[in-house]
């Protein structure tokens, strides 16, 4: 039995896949998000999500959609060759469209 739980620890650290980078943070902050994510995806990473900004208006220096941040594993900063799981945790902040709240009742 024991045998058998070395066998079964070992299928499970064998099926962890590893993804080096062939970009980097600044390759990507200020591109669209659904670019990102494309790129992300087609790299191999699984666990991608997504949070707005809501602070685009009329007046407003950033873009509808525009990258701000990526972070991955918690890091904001990262190189071309750095390797992650393709599990890790990565969040995108990203802008969107302010909210505007109606006066009218």
């Amino acid at each position: 039995e024991l045998r058998s739980a070395f066998v079964s620890i070992g299928k499970i650290l064998s099926s962890k896949k590893y993804i080096s980078l062939n970009f980097n943070s600044n390759q990507l902050v200020g591109e669209h998000i659904y670019t990102v994510i494309c790129i992300l995806k087609n790299n191999g990473f699984t666990n991608i999500k997504s949070i707005p900004i809501k602070n685009v208006s009329c007046n407003s220096k950033n873009y509808l959609f525009e990258v701000e941040q990526i972070r991955i594993n918690g890091a904001s900063s990262f190189d071309i060759g750095d390797t992650f799981l393709d599990n890790v945790n990565i969040i995108i902040s990203y802008h969107d469209k302010m909210e505007i709240k109606s006066h009218l009742m």
